[in-house]
């Protein structure tokens, strides 16, 4: 039987990429399920109509060198963990961190992650390691690796 978590998700994210978060954040809270699925069993329980709360922090962490006791308990508290990699996330210390913590909570295969659109950063295909216009290792938090 599936553990019963508060959150179907928790969003990990660089701040600076509030505006991704904040559109996935409302994106899954409101998306219907079809139909045809709802009901059905699957290795994570009954399909619900609708997802569920998703957990996103909405404040700048404080300047301590380790989550809060609230962003620990949310994380407990959630089925998986969404990432949002940009170069961003890349460089910040508590997505990373994030990521760690939900590993040590040995739920790594329940980490999703992907890129988002950042060119309005000024990131372009043309500056992806790799040429070829995807978002490669430069995008991807360490601990992801």
């Amino acid at each position: 039987m599936p553990t019963e978590y508060k959150y179907r998700a928790f969003i990990s994210y660089s701040h600076k990429d509030e505006i991704w978060a904040a559109w996935l954040h409302k994106a899954l809270e409101t998306f219907r399920i079809p139909r045809y699925l709802v009901g059905e069993t699957t290795a994570m329980g009954t399909v619900p109509a609708r997802l569920g709360k998703v957990f996103r922090d909405r404040e700048e962490l404080s300047s301590s060198h380790s989550l809060g006791t609230e962003l620990t308990q949310a994380l407990e508290d959630s089925a998986c963990q969404i990432v949002i990699c940009s170069p961003n996330a890349a460089n910040s210390h508590w997505t990373n961190e994030e990521i760690l913590t939900y590993k040590r909570l040995g739920r790594e295969n329940a980490i999703y992650h992907g890129p988002c659109t950042v060119w309005y950063h000024g990131w372009s295909p043309a500056r992806s390691k790799n040429g070829s216009g995807e978002i490669t290792r430069g995008a991807n938090p360490a601990a992801l690796m």
